[in-house]
């Protein structure tokens, strides 16, 4: 029906009231005016009223309406102006909005008042009646009776009514009778339904002995509408006085009443033709998390700052932010001042209510806020600020044909209130579902009630049929959701008593309330949404079954149906109670908060009553960990409790008076006991926590009579007595239990330290073989702390720290996996996506995804239940994100049901389709591919605000999930496929492509395999190396790592003696003498002069300078901060041109100042292995704070590491440690100007090793980088080799020597075990372990004292190796027996013969034999045996029966000098 506003001036001439351009307005964007003249008329029976024509009058009059009555016309309970009375939200203040400024309402409500006289208070004895009286009102509205129900006398009322009704009439005007609303109140003395009934019906009686009577039934129309009365039950809400001025709108104009709409104007809204923010000076400046947008007041020109609104509308809600700098503002209108607001807290606050300005003509106008440049006094700071947040607009629109519209939409969507005009577009009434056999498939639909309210709504399910069988409807769980409140900030951690924030609310509907069965009302123009859950039982025969489901209504003259087809596929979902061997779920419960919330005796049988259907849920969705608390407050009373403790422990503790301990387990024997024996769960006990967040115990001290909470310190006697003393009375009474096997000590990541892993691991028992007692625990330092990450039986790790770490996450899950430990994903407060009141539903979905694509064996959440005081109302914590504290809801009926919601549903389907996906891999291993792609597509990330995703991002999360719903639709239609048609036996198994492939050190190839035939269940297969310092291989991806050769093979898993292999030859990476710049060894140091081995850029060394043993050879030791070596000629010639700097580096500085390793000479450009105290590592760009690149390493002190630095002009700038690039590469090199750092070899603050400095013209790549950490001497690849028996390894090596004599010799300790030959094959020959050793050679002199053709006769050279090079080389060895982890040391002297150099070769082993080394070492030396007599002979002897009782020393030489060398003279001789 269109609208049509009667715009009057009017006059009262001879009983006509003439009415002068009546303006028919179709709203504003019609804009048609007519010219009419109407004459009062009446129309009895339309129950409207019409104006006949007449004569032409004053243009200055309007329809004046008075509204006379008691509290109900008022307005009491309304909210605004006087505690709500004659209020703007009063119904006659609204229907002054709705009918326009044609018309002046006037409130002539008096609270309390009694039509009839003799009353405690009539309406003629107040001063109500006189005014409105002399008001000479148009249009007269009676609501007089319900006060009269107190006092009733029915004849007195309808005589008294009567009279008082035609005190009132007049010829000109018109006089409407309303009937009282109805009463739902139905218990006291004083108003109640029972009482108004009986003033109805005289009403009613009235009405009919008076037919000239004009009324309207308001007890008809409030008649099903107890959604808008007040909690008295008599009054009404906002939205109830709304609809009494829509009723009496459609009365006064016999049209539908137009629909007011609430619009939200954000202050990003800054252009448009209506409804948007002008800021002054054009911006604002940008704020915080809490305060988008803030302004700085000059107390000196205040007006000067604003912000202005443009709207269209008749009412306005203002909010902002507020905070201890906010100062105040006022508010006007189209200039005129209508309200102040004070933005002053104490803490800060995000948008939250300031005022509302009403009773404004609807059209456009414009709201301005000046700063007043006044603060409250107890502001603080030095500056006044003003925000602006958001406005919300109230309009007016033309209402829509009445109807109950329906749609299914996407439930990983929230359909609240403001999604009103979506739904009404969408008209999905057809939808397909897919299903295995023993799964819950889900759907939901959102109704919209357009334009009118409707009454005992219903929604009911049919059978599901097809191909004769059936799915009985009792399978089908129809649910109306209900929405809650929710804050939309995050207060963070803090007091647990603090109070809950005010303001900043959201609707969140997520709770499954009721049965859709139950009926329910729907008020106008509202949304109520569905849940559809359809289970299919085991067993169920494959094919397509079709279902209905049917909404009904009071006013619904035909149904509405949704027709659903449901493919269920032949296949069969494991038992939920089976997903702990597959991806389970995990989430934390607190019995106790049950227990009080519905006020029961925690673990009385009345408690197991309730938790039966409680822990039913969480069973049925894959839940079968249980959560005991062994102390108090384990999370440090970060859940709501309405006692002192928020969180008790089911463990009570007391120390007696002799000292000793006892500790009573009845409340954790009940909840176990019921798990395991009535709910059917529990094999995993979590006990928390030997680590709570405070590291405090609570106990009862028996000696003093007091309870005692004592924290203590981790490691501590006091905490490792305390603890050992409760561990050990656990494991007790855990082993006479039977439930040893099944606990697990729960371990927060704040209590990650070793002395708690040591303790839980000393706890044993069993019998014949003692078991330890496991540990689960919550992670996120497994980068840190990756010891303490092997340790934990069941380490959960949070989805933040595994997206900022992801190499080291599956670094770290590869190995629990191979190690047999379980590795799980967990999200809490902080993460984005999230699982919270104000998330979107398909956000728990994708947890699950992500979970299980990380490679996470099941899912953790840490509270299921922790409720907050009301949580059916409002989800909102004090701490934490809204709703992060459960995922089910309690229930407000007698039954104590507990009720899911839309993201623990969505988490449980999850989990279900994770399970497909692992069958799928598990039945027929040849689609894991496909699945594993699959999971490749799930995203980490989306777009994202404060707290939770942007809308944005949830509609771009939500069309992901179901895109992956329909990828596993179509896996499950390939997998039901397989089955049936596929083999199990392989017929072969080939690589594609050639069998011998070269590569360069460091480069990749993907070799590709072909297994037949194609229809082959199981077509995985498994590659392997046979030498993997040469060449690694992953899933046919293959990595050259060192020179040599290595064959991939690749084995069928199906049958392994199905398999093909490829050689790979390995080939160094050389970097041609063109590139090569300047090297510096320092291995022939002159004084203070350093040479440039490559080219002319030489240097000088401070005078505190050494050079000391260092990675290869002698290093650079820089003994003072930042004076190090300086070289004289800049490196100016490379700047803004392609460059690699290579170097390695050990420093002594600690880490709490700037660190730079090399810098240019005017030291703004620098490598540093720390910026600044308060910077990470990176590359410094100029002297100021913020002239910094940042490339993260956590470099540690005393450790050596090799860096290389690649700067491309056309890409940016790289850093590499020890051969693997850090982070990403920075693109700011490229467009910027820089100095490249190589002026300055020990830089601003570092003391420590500098060795092996090269200076390149070029962009290395991965290989030549990797060539460059070669050092020299011999360079073994893998020193840690593992071979099976009867297979070889080539050991792989570089020697890198000045040295002509490049022979390299292979001696195995244990050739019984491992033999090899002399090009370093190894042979595994049996089980066991060949001592790893590794050799130094020196080479002592190049004289000879044979003349023999193998003797290179020619070489004459006389120079001897001095022992300060021998010592240097020496040191550097053990250095690294001690990182490879090598069992000992061979110290080989070579020449020519060594022994021309015998004087040296005594003075070395005497120095080195006063040393204490970190492992064994022995002596060897190669001769012809020829100088072994007199003094040689006599001295080596000796000094081998001296050594003798050190043979098996940790720390000393196995032998003085080796017998090698007499074999070798037999050799020679």
């Amino acid at each position: 029906m269109v609208l049509y506003e009667y715009v009057g001036k009017m006059l009262r001439k001879e009983g006509k009231i003439v009415v002068e351009n009546v303006k028919k307005l179709m709203r504003k964007a019609m804009g048609i005016v007519l010219s009419v003249v109407l004459t009062l008329g009446c129309i009895l029976g339309s129950g409207t009223i019409a104006w006949a024509e007449g004569e032409t009058a004053d243009a200055a009059a309007k329809i004046k309406v008075a509204c006379v009555g008691d509290s109900l016309t008022e307005g009491y309970t309304s909210t605004g102006a006087n505690s709500g009375k004659k209020g703007p939200n009063a119904y006659p203040a609204r229907l002054q909005s709705l009918l326009g400024s044609g018309y002046e309402v006037k409130n002539f409500g008096e609270t309390g008042a009694f039509l009839m006289e003799g009353t405690s208070n009539p309406y003629k004895s107040g001063t109500e009646y006189e005014q409105s009286k002399a008001y000479n009102a148009d249009i007269v509205i009676i609501m007089l009776g319900t006060n009269d129900s107190k006092n009733w006398n029915e004849e007195n009322y309808k005589t008294q009514m009567t009279a008082f009704y035609n005190e009132y009439k007049t010829e000109n005007n018109k006089v409407i009778f309303a009937t009282s609303p109805k009463c739902y109140q139905t218990t006291g003395n004083d108003i109640t339904q029972e009482k108004v009934e009986k003033v109805y019906q005289a009403q009613k009686a009235l009405i009919k002995e008076n037919a000239a009577w004009d009324f309207i039934d308001m007890y008809e129309k409030t008649e099903g509408k107890e959604n808008l009365y007040n909690t008295d039950k008599v009054h009404f809400t906002d939205a109830g006085y709304l609809y009494i001025a829509e009723c009496m709108y459609e009365k006064i104009t016999g049209k539908k009443a137009p629909i007011e709409e609430k619009v939200k104007i954000p202050h990003t809204q800054q252009s448009g033709e209506t409804n948007y923010f002008t800021f002054a000076e054009g911006k604002w400046e940008a704020g915080d998390a809490q305060h988008t947008w803030s302004k700085k007041v000059d107390p000196a020109h205040p007006e000067a700052t604003y912000y202005e609104v443009k709207f269209t509308g008749h009412k306005i809600d203002i909010y902002s932010g507020k905070n201890r700098m906010m100062g105040k503002v006022k508010y006007l209108i189209d200039g005129e001042e209508k309200a102040e607001g004070d933005l002053y807290n104490a803490t800060n606050i995000n948008s939250t209510f300031i005022t509302t300005i009403s009773d404004l003509e609807e059209k456009e106008h414009t709201l301005k806020a000046v700063a007043t440049g006044e603060r409250n006094a107890s502001g603080t700071g030095s500056d006044i600020l003003i925000d602006a947040a958001e406005v919300y607009v109230y309009t007016y629109r033309e209402p829509e044909e009445a109807k109950l519209h329906g749609t299914i939409t996407d439930n990983n969507l929230q359909y609240t209130q403001d999604k009103l005009t979506e739904v009404k577009a969408a008209n999905k009434t057809e939808d397909t579902l897919n299903a295995w056999k023993n799964d819950t498939v889900t759907s939901e639909i959102s109704l919209a009630s357009i334009d009118s309210s409707y009454t005992d709504v219903t929604a009911t399910a049919s059978d599901f049929t097809g191909n004769g069988n059936t799915i009985p409807k009792a399978n089908v769980d129809l649910k109306f959701i209900k929405s809650v409140q929710a804050y939309t900030g995050m207060p963070g951690y803090g007091d647990p008593d603090r109070e809950v924030p005010k303001g900043s609310r959201q609707e969140a509907n997520e709770v499954l309330y009721q049965d859709a069965g139950t009926a329910m009302n729907i008020g106008t123009n509202k949304l109520q949404n569905i849940w559809v859950s359809v289970k299919v039982p085991a067993g169920t025969a494959a094919g397509s079954y079709t279902g209905t489901v049917t909404v009904t209504a009071k006013e619904l003259a035909e149904p509405l149906t949704f027709t659903y087809t449901l493919k269920v596929a032949d296949a069969e979902l494991p038992d939920a109670t089976k997903f702990k061997d597959g991806f389970d779920m995990e989430l934390w419960q607190n019995p106790y908060r049950i227990a009080e919330y519905y006020d029961v005796t925690p673990f009385s049988e009345e408690h197991f009553e309730i938790l039966k259907s409680h822990m039913g849920l969480y069973k049925n969705a894959g839940g079968h960990a249980i959560t005991t608390t062994i102390v108090e407050e384990a999370w440090a009373g970060q859940t709501y409790g309405e006692g002192t403790v928020k969180f008790p422990s089911m463990v009570k503790w007391t120390k007696k008076a002799d000292g000793k301990w006892s500790f009573d387990y009845t409340d954790f024997d009940k909840w176990v006991t019921f798990n395991k024996d009535v709910m059917k769960i529990g094999d995993k006990i979590v006990c928390y926590s030997i680590a709570p967040w405070t590291n405090s115990v609570v106990y009862y001290d028996e000696a003093t009579k007091t309870t005692v909470k004592k924290r203590l310190t981790p490691g501590s006697e006091e905490w490792t007595t305390i603890w050992t003393a409760f561990l050990n009375d656990l494991a007790d009474h855990l082993y006479e239990k039977g439930w040893f096997n099944d606990a697990y000590i729960g371990i927060d990541e704040r209590g990650f330290n070793k002395a708690a892993f040591d303790l839980i691991d000393s706890i044993k028992r069993g019998i014949p073989t003692p078991l330890k007692l496991k540990s689960a625990g919550a992670m996120d330092g497994f980068v840190e702390k990756k010891d303490l990450a092997m340790r934990v039986d069941d380490l959960n790790v949070g989805s933040i720290a595994v997206k900022a770490h992801p190499q080291q996450f599956e670094e770290i899950r590869q190995a629990r996996e191979d190690a047999g430990l379980r590795t799980t994903i967990y999200t809490c407060t902080g993460h984005k996506p999230g699982n919270f009141s104000l998330s979107a539903p398909g956000e728990s979905y994708w947890t699950m995804m992500y979970s299980y694509s990380v490679g996470g064996e099941g899912y953790l959440r840490w509270a299921y239940d922790s409720w907050v005081e009301n949580p059916l109302e409002d989800t909102t914590h004090n701490a934490f994100e809204a709703g992060d504290c459960f995922l089910v809801f309690p229930d407000d009926s007698e039954a104590k049901v507990t009720k899911s919601s839309t993201r623990f549903e969505k988490m449980a389907e999850g989990v279900r389709d994770v399970n497909k996906l692992i069958k799928m891999k598990s039945d027929v291993p040849s689609m894991a591919a496909k699945v594993d792609a699959l999971m490749d597509s799930v995203k980490p990330t989306y777009a994202s605000s404060a707290y939770y995703l942007t809308d944005a991002g949830k509609q771009e999360l939500a069309s992901d999930m179901n895109t992956i719903k329909t990828k596993i639709a179509e896996l499950t239609e390939e997998y039901v496929a397989l089955k049936k048609a596929g083999v199990t036996e392989v017929d072969s198994v080939s690589i594609n492509g050639e069998k011998e492939v070269e590569l360069q050190q460091g480069g990749t190839t993907q070799l590709e395999v072909t297994v037949l035939p194609e229809n082959v269940l199981n077509n995985t297969v498994t590659w392997s190396t046979d030498n993997p310092a040469v060449a690694v291989v992953k899933d046919g991806a293959v990595t050259a790592k060192g020179s040599g050769r290595a064959v991939i093979t690749v084995t069928s898993n199906q049958n392994e003696e199905k398999k093909d292999s490829v050689t790979i030859v390995v080939k160094e990476a050389e970097v041609e003498e063109g590139a090569q710049v300047s090297y510096y060894s320092f291995d022939d140091v002159k004084g203070q002069k350093l040479e440039d081995e490559w080219g002319k850029r030489d240097g000088t060394l401070d005078a505190s300078c050494t050079t000391e043993a260092g990675k290869s050879g002698k290093a650079l030791n820089v003994t003072q901060d930042g004076k190090g070596a300086v070289i004289t000629q800049t490196a100016g010639d490379l700047n803004d041109k392609d460059w690699t700097i290579s170097y390695w580096v050990k420093t002594t500085s600690e880490f709490n100042k700037e660190i730079s390793v090399l810098e240019d000479s005017t030291k703004a450009f620098s490598f540093s292995l720390k910026m600044a105290a308060d910077r990470v590592s990176g590359f410094r760009v100029g002297n100021n704070g913020g002239d910094v690149l940042s490339y993260q390493y956590d470099f540690e002190k005393d450790k050596w590491y090799h860096i290389t630095w690649v700067q491309d002009k056309d890409q940016g700038l790289a850093m590499y440690v020890n051969g693997t690039r850090v982070g990403d590469i920075n693109a700011w090199t490229k467009n910027n100007p820089i100095k490249t750092p190589a002026d300055v070899i020990g830089g601003t603050g570092f003391t420590g090793l500098i060795d092996e400095v090269k200076v390149y013209n070029r962009v290395l790549n991965e290989s030549e980088i990797l060539s460059a950490m070669k050092v020299k001497g011999l360079n073994i690849a893998d020193t840690n080799p593992t071979v099976n028996i009867g297979e070889t390894y080539q050991i792989t090596t570089n020697l890198i020597t000045d040295a002509e004599d490049k022979t390299i010799t292979y001696v195995s300790n244990k050739p019984e075990i491992a033999s090899v030959n002399e090009d370093g094959l190894v042979t595994a020959n049996k089980k066991g372990k060949a001592v790893k050793r590794c050799t130094y050679t020196l080479y002592m002199t190049e004289a000879r004292n044979l003349n023999r053709i193998y003797c290179n006769e020619h070489i004459k050279g006389k120079a001897v190796m001095p022992l300060d090079i021998a010592q240097t080389g020496i040191k550097s060895t053990f250095e690294r027996a001690i990182k490879e982890g090598i069992d000992y040391v061979e110290i080989l002297f070579h020449g020519g013969e060594p022994f021309m150099a015998f004087p040296q070769i005594k003075e070395i082993c005497e120095w080195l034999w006063a040393q204490t080394w970190p492992t064994k070492y022995i002596c060897y030396a190669t001769t012809n045996g020829t100088l072994i007599h007199g003094a040689i002979k006599d001295w080596s002897s000796h000094e081998q029966r001296k050594r003798e009782r050190y043979k098996n020393g940790q720390h000393r030489s196995i032998l003085p000098l080796s017998s090698v060398g007499y074999a070798m003279q037999r050799l020679y001789t």
